[in-house]
Protein backbone atom coordinates (compact mmCIF):
# COMPACT_ATOMS: atom_id res chain seq x y z
CA UNK A 1 0.00 0.00 0.00
CA UNK A 2 2.88 2.40 0.79
CA UNK A 3 4.40 1.76 -2.64
CA UNK A 4 1.03 2.30 -4.30
CA UNK A 5 0.50 5.64 -2.52
CA UNK A 6 4.06 6.77 -3.32
CA UNK A 7 3.66 5.80 -6.99
CA UNK A 8 0.32 7.64 -7.21
CA UNK A 9 1.84 10.76 -5.63
CA UNK A 10 4.82 10.66 -8.03
CA UNK A 11 2.59 10.23 -11.10
CA UNK A 12 0.33 13.07 -9.90
CA UNK A 13 3.34 15.41 -9.82
CA UNK A 14 5.23 14.25 -12.89
CA UNK A 15 2.33 14.27 -15.39
CA UNK A 16 1.29 17.95 -14.79
CA UNK A 17 4.95 19.04 -14.92
CA UNK A 18 5.50 17.19 -18.21
CA UNK A 19 2.30 18.68 -19.65
CA UNK A 20 3.36 22.17 -18.53
CA UNK A 21 6.82 21.78 -20.07
CA UNK A 22 5.28 20.44 -23.26
CA UNK A 23 2.84 23.35 -23.55
CA UNK A 24 5.53 25.99 -22.92
CA UNK A 25 7.72 24.30 -25.51
CA UNK A 26 4.79 24.37 -27.92
CA UNK A 27 4.05 28.10 -27.54
CA UNK A 28 7.74 28.95 -28.01
CA UNK A 29 8.04 26.88 -31.17
CA UNK A 30 4.59 27.29 -32.69
CA UNK A 31 4.30 29.82 -35.51
CA UNK A 32 0.55 30.11 -34.92
CA UNK A 33 1.06 31.09 -31.27
CA UNK A 34 3.82 33.55 -32.13
CA UNK A 35 1.62 35.23 -34.76
CA UNK A 36 -1.18 35.48 -32.22
CA UNK A 37 1.11 37.10 -29.64
CA UNK A 38 2.45 39.79 -32.03
CA UNK A 39 -0.77 40.35 -33.98
CA UNK A 40 -1.46 43.70 -32.20
CA UNK A 41 2.13 45.06 -32.23
CA UNK A 42 2.63 47.70 -34.94
CA UNK A 43 5.30 50.22 -35.94
CA UNK A 44 4.26 52.99 -38.31
CA UNK A 45 1.02 51.09 -38.93
CA UNK A 46 3.01 48.01 -39.95
CA UNK A 47 2.82 44.84 -37.95
CA UNK A 48 5.97 43.62 -36.19
CA UNK A 49 6.75 40.12 -37.34
CA UNK A 50 9.41 39.26 -34.77
CA UNK A 51 9.03 40.28 -31.13
CA UNK A 52 12.40 38.74 -30.40
CA UNK A 53 13.99 41.45 -32.53
CA UNK A 54 12.39 44.09 -30.26
CA UNK A 55 13.68 42.35 -27.13
CA UNK A 56 17.09 41.95 -28.72
CA UNK A 57 17.29 45.66 -29.60
CA UNK A 58 16.53 46.62 -26.00
CA UNK A 59 19.18 44.22 -24.69
CA UNK A 60 21.63 45.54 -27.26
CA UNK A 61 20.85 49.12 -26.19
CA UNK A 62 21.43 48.26 -22.54
CA UNK A 63 24.78 46.65 -23.35
CA UNK A 64 25.79 49.71 -25.43
CA UNK A 65 24.97 51.98 -22.49
CA UNK A 66 27.06 49.84 -20.14
CA UNK A 67 29.96 49.71 -22.58
CA UNK A 68 29.96 53.49 -23.08
CA UNK A 69 28.87 54.61 -19.64
CA UNK A 70 32.28 56.20 -18.99
CA UNK A 71 31.58 58.88 -21.66
CA UNK A 72 28.00 59.58 -20.65
CA UNK A 73 28.87 63.22 -19.86
CA UNK A 74 29.88 63.73 -23.49
CA UNK A 75 26.28 63.86 -24.74
CA UNK A 76 26.93 63.91 -28.47
CA UNK A 77 29.58 61.18 -28.48
CA UNK A 78 27.50 59.00 -26.16
CA UNK A 79 24.44 59.55 -28.37
CA UNK A 80 26.37 58.61 -31.50
CA UNK A 81 27.74 55.36 -30.03
CA UNK A 82 24.63 54.27 -28.20
CA UNK A 83 21.54 55.53 -30.05
CA UNK A 84 22.57 56.45 -33.54
CA UNK A 85 21.91 52.96 -34.92
CA UNK A 86 19.40 51.80 -32.23
CA UNK A 87 16.43 54.06 -32.86
CA UNK A 88 14.27 51.63 -34.85
CA UNK A 89 12.05 50.83 -31.87
CA UNK A 90 13.20 53.50 -29.39
CA UNK A 91 11.96 57.12 -29.34
CA UNK A 92 13.83 58.34 -26.27
CA UNK A 93 16.33 57.21 -23.64
CA UNK A 94 16.85 58.86 -20.26
CA UNK A 95 19.55 57.69 -17.88
CA UNK A 96 19.49 58.48 -14.14
CA UNK A 97 21.97 57.61 -11.42
CA UNK A 98 20.92 55.49 -8.37
CA UNK A 99 19.74 58.69 -6.63
CA UNK A 100 17.49 59.69 -9.52
CA UNK A 101 19.67 62.51 -10.96
CA UNK A 102 19.22 62.84 -14.71
CA UNK A 103 22.53 61.99 -16.46
CA UNK A 104 21.37 61.72 -20.08
CA UNK A 105 18.30 62.62 -22.14
CA UNK A 106 18.42 61.80 -25.83
CA UNK A 107 15.72 64.39 -26.75
CA UNK A 108 16.54 67.16 -24.29
CA UNK A 109 20.24 67.84 -23.87
CA UNK A 110 19.58 71.12 -22.06
CA UNK A 111 17.71 69.33 -19.27
CA UNK A 112 21.08 68.04 -18.04
CA UNK A 113 22.12 71.51 -16.90
CA UNK A 114 19.04 71.87 -14.71
CA UNK A 115 20.11 69.10 -12.28
CA UNK A 116 16.75 67.41 -12.64
CA UNK A 117 15.95 64.67 -10.11
CA UNK A 118 13.48 62.05 -11.27
CA UNK A 119 11.58 60.58 -8.33
CA UNK A 120 11.28 56.86 -7.69
CA UNK A 121 7.57 56.89 -8.52
CA UNK A 122 8.31 58.06 -12.04
CA UNK A 123 11.05 55.48 -12.42
CA UNK A 124 8.71 52.74 -11.19
CA UNK A 125 6.08 53.83 -13.71
CA UNK A 126 8.40 52.71 -16.51
CA UNK A 127 8.17 49.16 -15.19
CA UNK A 128 4.52 49.24 -14.19
CA UNK A 129 3.16 51.03 -17.26
CA UNK A 130 4.24 48.69 -20.05
CA UNK A 131 2.48 50.54 -22.87
CA UNK A 132 5.56 52.18 -24.36
CA UNK A 133 8.06 52.30 -21.51
CA UNK A 134 10.58 50.03 -19.90
CA UNK A 135 13.28 50.49 -17.26
CA UNK A 136 16.61 48.70 -17.58
CA UNK A 137 19.14 48.74 -14.73
CA UNK A 138 22.73 49.55 -15.73
CA UNK A 139 25.61 47.68 -14.10
CA UNK A 140 29.34 48.21 -14.36
CA UNK A 141 30.79 44.99 -13.08
CA UNK A 142 28.61 44.13 -10.08
CA UNK A 143 27.83 47.77 -9.20
CA UNK A 144 24.50 49.39 -10.05
CA UNK A 145 25.37 52.74 -11.62
CA UNK A 146 22.01 53.85 -12.96
CA UNK A 147 18.75 53.09 -14.72
CA UNK A 148 17.90 53.54 -18.39
CA UNK A 149 14.31 54.79 -18.86
CA UNK A 150 13.46 53.72 -22.40
CA UNK A 151 10.44 55.05 -24.26
CA UNK A 152 9.38 52.75 -27.11
CA UNK A 153 7.86 53.64 -30.48
CA UNK A 154 5.65 50.55 -30.24
CA UNK A 155 3.18 49.25 -27.69
CA UNK A 156 4.20 45.75 -26.51
CA UNK A 157 1.60 45.61 -23.76
CA UNK A 158 -0.74 43.34 -25.73
CA UNK A 159 2.13 40.90 -26.28
CA UNK A 160 2.85 40.58 -22.59
CA UNK A 161 -0.83 40.43 -21.71
CA UNK A 162 -1.39 37.63 -24.19
CA UNK A 163 1.77 35.86 -23.07
CA UNK A 164 0.71 36.24 -19.46
CA UNK A 165 -2.79 34.90 -20.27
CA UNK A 166 -1.37 31.87 -22.04
CA UNK A 167 1.10 31.25 -19.21
CA UNK A 168 -1.68 31.56 -16.64
CA UNK A 169 -3.84 29.17 -18.67
CA UNK A 170 -1.03 26.62 -18.80
CA UNK A 171 -0.44 26.91 -15.06
CA UNK A 172 -4.17 26.62 -14.25
CA UNK A 173 -4.58 23.73 -16.70
CA UNK A 174 -1.59 21.91 -15.18
CA UNK A 175 -2.92 22.62 -11.70
CA UNK A 176 -6.35 21.25 -12.65
CA UNK A 177 -4.71 18.11 -14.03
CA UNK A 178 -2.76 17.81 -10.76
CA UNK A 179 -5.99 18.15 -8.75
CA UNK A 180 -7.75 15.69 -11.07
CA UNK A 181 -5.00 13.11 -10.71
CA UNK A 182 -4.91 13.55 -6.94
CA UNK A 183 -8.70 13.09 -6.79
CA UNK A 184 -8.55 10.09 -9.14
CA UNK A 185 -5.84 8.29 -7.18
CA UNK A 186 -7.39 9.31 -3.84
CA UNK A 187 -10.76 7.85 -4.86
CA UNK A 188 -9.11 4.74 -6.26
CA UNK A 189 -6.94 4.18 -3.18
CA UNK A 190 -9.84 5.07 -0.88
CA UNK A 191 -12.07 2.64 -2.76
CA UNK A 192 -9.35 -0.01 -2.53
CA UNK A 193 -9.34 0.48 1.24
CA UNK A 194 -13.01 1.17 1.97
CA UNK A 195 -14.49 -1.72 -0.04
CA UNK A 196 -12.52 -4.50 1.68
CA UNK A 197 -13.12 -2.80 5.05
CA UNK A 198 -16.85 -2.72 4.30
CA UNK A 199 -16.73 -6.41 3.38
CA UNK A 200 -14.73 -7.14 6.55
CA UNK A 201 -17.31 -5.30 8.66
CA UNK A 202 -20.22 -7.17 7.05
CA UNK A 203 -18.40 -10.48 7.40
CA UNK A 204 -17.50 -9.81 11.05
CA UNK A 205 -21.14 -8.85 11.80
CA UNK A 206 -22.31 -12.10 10.23
CA UNK A 207 -19.65 -14.07 12.11
CA UNK A 208 -20.92 -12.51 15.35
CA UNK A 209 -24.35 -13.93 14.41
CA UNK A 210 -22.88 -17.35 13.65
CA UNK A 211 -22.96 -16.96 9.84
CA UNK A 212 -19.67 -17.79 8.11
CA UNK A 213 -20.57 -17.71 4.40
CA UNK A 214 -19.44 -14.19 3.40
CA UNK A 215 -16.09 -14.55 1.65
CA UNK A 216 -13.56 -11.72 1.95
CA UNK A 217 -11.68 -11.29 -1.33
CA UNK A 218 -9.05 -8.68 -2.22
CA UNK A 219 -6.55 -8.91 -5.05
CA UNK A 220 -3.08 -7.60 -4.42
CA UNK A 221 0.05 -8.08 -2.38
CA UNK A 222 -0.23 -5.15 0.03
CA UNK A 223 -0.98 -5.06 3.74
CA UNK A 224 -4.77 -4.93 3.20
CA UNK A 225 -4.63 -8.01 0.95
CA UNK A 226 -2.64 -9.87 3.61
CA UNK A 227 -5.11 -8.78 6.30
CA UNK A 228 -8.10 -9.85 4.18
CA UNK A 229 -6.45 -13.19 3.48
CA UNK A 230 -5.74 -13.72 7.18
CA UNK A 231 -9.28 -12.67 8.12
CA UNK A 232 -10.80 -15.02 5.54
CA UNK A 233 -8.59 -17.82 6.80
CA UNK A 234 -9.89 -17.10 10.31
CA UNK A 235 -13.47 -17.11 8.97
CA UNK A 236 -12.93 -20.54 7.40
CA UNK A 237 -11.41 -21.86 10.63
CA UNK A 238 -14.34 -20.49 12.63
CA UNK A 239 -16.78 -22.03 10.17
CA UNK A 240 -15.01 -25.38 10.41
CA UNK A 241 -14.95 -25.08 14.19
CA UNK A 242 -18.67 -24.26 14.21
CA UNK A 243 -19.40 -27.19 11.91
CA UNK A 244 -17.24 -29.44 14.06
CA UNK A 245 -19.02 -28.21 17.17
CA UNK A 246 -22.41 -28.83 15.57
CA UNK A 247 -21.25 -32.27 14.52
CA UNK A 248 -19.87 -32.87 18.00
CA UNK A 249 -23.14 -31.80 19.62
CA UNK A 250 -25.13 -34.03 17.29
CA UNK A 251 -22.81 -36.95 17.99
CA UNK A 252 -23.00 -36.25 21.70
CA UNK A 253 -26.79 -36.31 21.56
CA UNK A 254 -26.67 -39.57 19.63
CA UNK A 255 -24.17 -40.97 22.12
CA UNK A 256 -26.31 -40.05 25.09
CA UNK A 257 -29.34 -41.57 23.38
CA UNK A 258 -27.35 -44.74 22.68
CA UNK A 259 -25.88 -44.87 26.19
CA UNK A 260 -29.32 -44.24 27.66
CA UNK A 261 -30.65 -47.17 25.62
CA UNK A 262 -27.70 -49.41 26.51
CA UNK A 263 -27.93 -48.54 30.20
CA UNK A 264 -31.72 -48.71 30.38
CA UNK A 265 -31.85 -52.22 28.88
CA UNK A 266 -29.66 -53.97 31.50
CA UNK A 267 -31.13 -51.84 34.29
CA UNK A 268 -34.63 -52.90 33.23
CA UNK A 269 -33.51 -56.52 33.21
CA UNK A 270 -31.84 -56.20 36.63
CA UNK A 271 -34.94 -54.52 38.03
CA UNK A 272 -37.20 -57.24 36.65
CA UNK A 273 -35.09 -60.08 38.09
CA UNK A 274 -34.70 -58.33 41.45
CA UNK A 275 -38.47 -57.84 41.67
CA UNK A 276 -38.94 -61.50 40.77
CA UNK A 277 -36.59 -62.52 43.62
CA UNK A 278 -38.37 -60.13 46.01
CA UNK A 279 -41.73 -61.71 45.12
CA UNK A 280 -40.35 -65.20 45.58
CA UNK A 281 -40.88 -66.25 42.01
CA UNK A 282 -37.56 -68.13 42.06
CA UNK A 283 -38.93 -71.18 43.83
CA UNK A 284 -35.78 -73.29 43.71
CA UNK A 285 -32.06 -72.80 44.04
CA UNK A 286 -31.39 -73.45 40.35
CA UNK A 287 -33.78 -70.67 39.35
CA UNK A 288 -32.36 -68.32 41.97
CA UNK A 289 -28.82 -68.97 40.71
CA UNK A 290 -29.93 -68.32 37.15
CA UNK A 291 -31.59 -65.03 38.14
CA UNK A 292 -28.51 -63.98 40.07
CA UNK A 293 -26.28 -64.93 37.12
CA UNK A 294 -28.36 -62.74 34.80
CA UNK A 295 -28.20 -59.88 37.29
CA UNK A 296 -24.43 -60.30 37.56
CA UNK A 297 -23.98 -60.31 33.77
CA UNK A 298 -26.14 -57.22 33.34
CA UNK A 299 -24.23 -55.49 36.14
CA UNK A 300 -20.94 -56.32 34.43
CA UNK A 301 -22.34 -54.91 31.21
CA UNK A 302 -23.24 -51.67 32.97
CA UNK A 303 -19.83 -51.56 34.57
CA UNK A 304 -18.16 -52.02 31.16
CA UNK A 305 -20.14 -49.12 29.64
CA UNK A 306 -19.24 -46.84 32.53
CA UNK A 307 -15.62 -48.02 32.42
CA UNK A 308 -15.44 -47.18 28.70
CA UNK A 309 -16.61 -43.61 29.35
CA UNK A 310 -14.19 -43.19 32.24
CA UNK A 311 -11.33 -44.66 30.20
CA UNK A 312 -11.96 -42.30 27.27
CA UNK A 313 -12.17 -39.19 29.45
CA UNK A 314 -8.90 -40.10 31.18
CA UNK A 315 -7.16 -40.75 27.86
CA UNK A 316 -8.25 -37.38 26.44
CA UNK A 317 -6.96 -35.38 29.41
CA UNK A 318 -3.73 -37.38 29.53
CA UNK A 319 -4.35 -38.88 32.95
CA UNK A 320 -4.86 -42.45 31.84
CA UNK A 321 -2.21 -44.61 33.53
CA UNK A 322 0.25 -46.18 31.10
CA UNK A 323 2.87 -48.75 32.04
CA UNK A 324 5.41 -48.64 29.21
CA UNK A 325 7.87 -51.52 29.05
CA UNK A 326 10.33 -52.45 26.29
CA UNK A 327 9.17 -55.80 24.95
CA UNK A 328 9.93 -58.19 22.10
CA UNK A 329 7.14 -57.79 19.56
CA UNK A 330 7.02 -61.45 18.51
CA UNK A 331 6.74 -62.68 22.07
CA UNK A 332 4.04 -60.29 23.34
CA UNK A 333 1.80 -60.54 20.24
CA UNK A 334 1.89 -64.36 20.29
CA UNK A 335 0.85 -64.24 23.94
CA UNK A 336 -1.92 -61.72 23.14
CA UNK A 337 -3.32 -63.82 20.28
CA UNK A 338 -3.41 -67.14 22.19
CA UNK A 339 -6.73 -66.36 24.04
CA UNK A 340 -8.34 -65.29 20.78
CA UNK A 341 -7.29 -68.53 19.07
CA UNK A 342 -8.86 -70.54 21.90
CA UNK A 343 -12.06 -68.42 21.82
CA UNK A 344 -12.63 -68.78 18.09
CA UNK A 345 -12.14 -72.59 18.07
CA UNK A 346 -15.79 -73.03 19.06
CA UNK A 347 -17.11 -70.29 16.76
CA UNK A 348 -18.05 -70.46 13.06
CA UNK A 349 -15.40 -67.81 12.38
CA UNK A 350 -11.80 -68.48 11.30
CA UNK A 351 -9.17 -66.61 13.30
CA UNK A 352 -5.82 -66.58 11.49
CA UNK A 353 -2.43 -65.09 12.43
CA UNK A 354 0.03 -64.89 9.55
CA UNK A 355 3.60 -65.86 10.30
CA UNK A 356 6.22 -64.70 10.78
CA UNK A 357 5.69 -62.02 13.41
CA UNK A 358 8.70 -59.62 13.29
CA UNK A 359 10.91 -59.74 16.35
CA UNK A 360 11.81 -56.12 17.28
CA UNK A 361 11.98 -54.12 20.49
CA UNK A 362 8.94 -51.90 21.09
CA UNK A 363 8.10 -49.64 24.03
CA UNK A 364 4.47 -50.37 24.88
CA UNK A 365 1.87 -50.99 27.54
CA UNK A 366 0.93 -54.65 26.98
CA UNK A 367 -2.41 -54.29 28.79
CA UNK A 368 -3.50 -51.30 26.65
CA UNK A 369 -2.41 -52.91 23.35
CA UNK A 370 -4.42 -55.97 24.36
CA UNK A 371 -7.38 -53.65 24.96
CA UNK A 372 -6.94 -52.25 21.43
CA UNK A 373 -6.94 -55.79 19.96
CA UNK A 374 -10.02 -56.74 22.02
CA UNK A 375 -11.95 -53.73 20.71
CA UNK A 376 -10.94 -54.16 17.05
CA UNK A 377 -11.40 -57.95 16.95
CA UNK A 378 -14.66 -57.59 18.93
CA UNK A 379 -15.98 -55.15 16.31
CA UNK A 380 -14.94 -57.48 13.49
CA UNK A 381 -16.74 -60.39 15.15
CA UNK A 382 -19.97 -58.35 15.37
CA UNK A 383 -20.14 -57.62 11.65
CA UNK A 384 -19.14 -60.91 10.01
CA UNK A 385 -21.47 -63.84 9.38
CA UNK A 386 -20.91 -67.61 9.39
CA UNK A 387 -17.76 -68.77 7.58
CA UNK A 388 -16.22 -65.34 8.29
CA UNK A 389 -12.47 -64.80 8.54
CA UNK A 390 -10.45 -62.53 10.82
CA UNK A 391 -6.87 -62.40 9.57
CA UNK A 392 -3.96 -60.82 11.47
CA UNK A 393 -0.75 -59.68 9.75
CA UNK A 394 2.22 -57.89 11.33
CA UNK A 395 5.07 -56.35 9.33
CA UNK A 396 7.74 -53.66 9.46
CA UNK A 397 7.52 -50.41 7.49
CA UNK A 398 9.30 -47.05 7.83
CA UNK A 399 10.70 -47.66 11.33
CA UNK A 400 7.28 -48.79 12.55
CA UNK A 401 5.65 -52.07 13.42
CA UNK A 402 2.34 -52.27 11.50
CA UNK A 403 -0.49 -54.48 12.82
CA UNK A 404 -3.26 -55.33 10.34
CA UNK A 405 -6.64 -56.85 11.43
CA UNK A 406 -8.65 -57.83 8.35
CA UNK A 407 -12.19 -59.24 8.18
CA UNK A 408 -14.63 -60.16 5.42
CA UNK A 409 -17.64 -58.59 7.13
CA UNK A 410 -20.25 -56.15 5.91
CA UNK A 411 -17.81 -53.24 5.56
CA UNK A 412 -18.17 -49.56 6.41
CA UNK A 413 -19.70 -46.91 4.10
CA UNK A 414 -16.99 -44.63 2.69
CA UNK A 415 -18.68 -41.52 4.09
CA UNK A 416 -18.42 -42.97 7.62
CA UNK A 417 -14.73 -43.95 7.49
CA UNK A 418 -13.36 -40.45 8.42
CA UNK A 419 -15.55 -40.48 11.54
CA UNK A 420 -15.16 -44.01 12.88
CA UNK A 421 -12.57 -42.92 15.47
CA UNK A 422 -14.66 -40.03 16.76
CA UNK A 423 -15.58 -40.75 20.34
CA UNK A 424 -19.25 -39.93 19.76
CA UNK A 425 -19.59 -41.74 16.46
CA UNK A 426 -21.88 -44.75 16.48
CA UNK A 427 -22.47 -45.23 12.76
CA UNK A 428 -25.84 -46.48 11.61
CA UNK A 429 -28.23 -46.17 14.55
CA UNK A 430 -30.32 -49.24 13.70
CA UNK A 431 -27.22 -51.40 13.27
CA UNK A 432 -25.68 -50.08 16.49
CA UNK A 433 -28.76 -50.83 18.56
CA UNK A 434 -29.10 -54.22 16.99
CA UNK A 435 -25.47 -55.21 17.47
CA UNK A 436 -24.85 -53.36 20.72
CA UNK A 437 -22.17 -50.87 21.68
CA UNK A 438 -21.81 -47.13 22.11
CA UNK A 439 -19.15 -46.38 19.55
CA UNK A 440 -16.47 -45.74 22.17
CA UNK A 441 -14.26 -48.73 21.37
CA UNK A 442 -12.40 -47.32 18.37
CA UNK A 443 -12.15 -43.89 20.02
CA UNK A 444 -10.39 -45.52 22.96
CA UNK A 445 -8.15 -47.47 20.56
CA UNK A 446 -7.14 -44.24 18.85
CA UNK A 447 -6.21 -42.53 22.10
CA UNK A 448 -4.16 -45.52 23.25
CA UNK A 449 -2.24 -45.78 19.96
CA UNK A 450 -1.61 -42.01 19.92
CA UNK A 451 -0.28 -42.27 23.48
CA UNK A 452 2.20 -44.85 22.13
CA UNK A 453 3.33 -42.42 19.42
CA UNK A 454 1.70 -44.45 16.64
CA UNK A 455 -1.17 -44.05 14.19
CA UNK A 456 -4.39 -45.93 13.49
CA UNK A 457 -6.46 -46.00 10.28
CA UNK A 458 -9.10 -48.03 8.40
CA UNK A 459 -9.66 -49.29 4.86
CA UNK A 460 -13.08 -50.72 4.07
CA UNK A 461 -15.34 -51.73 1.18
CA UNK A 462 -19.05 -52.49 1.53
CA UNK A 463 -19.86 -56.24 1.34
CA UNK A 464 -16.15 -57.07 1.01
CA UNK A 465 -14.69 -56.30 4.38
CA UNK A 466 -12.70 -54.01 6.60
CA UNK A 467 -9.02 -53.76 7.53
CA UNK A 468 -7.90 -51.85 10.62
CA UNK A 469 -4.22 -50.86 10.82
CA UNK A 470 -2.25 -49.44 13.71
CA UNK A 471 1.44 -48.66 13.99
CA UNK A 472 3.88 -48.70 16.90
CA UNK A 473 7.28 -46.98 16.69
CA UNK A 474 10.36 -49.18 16.99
Amino acid sequence: MKKKILLSFTISLIIPILIMIGLFSFIHNSTIVKNYLISDIKLNNSRIDNIDDVMYSIDKLRLKIEDNYSIIKDHDTFYQKVLYKNQKYVSNVQIVDPKGKLLFDALDQEALSKNIIIDKKTIQSFDEDSNYKTAEEIFIGDQLVGTALITMKINVESYFKKYFSITLFILIFSFLILIGLILFFSIKISKGISEPIKTLILSSEEIAKGIFNRKVEYDGKNEIAKFCKTFDSMRIQLREAAEEKEKYEQSRKELFACISHDLRTPITSIKSYVEALEKGLATNKEKQDRYLSVIKNKTNELDQRIQDLFCLSQLEVGKFPMDFVIEDSEKIFKEMFTPFELEFKDLPITFKVNDPIPSVQINCDRKRITQVLLNIIGNAKKYITHDGIIEISIFLENNSLIVSIKDNGSGIPSEHIPSVFDHFFTGEKARTKKRGGTGLGLAICKQIILAHGGEIWIESTIDIGTTVYFSLPI
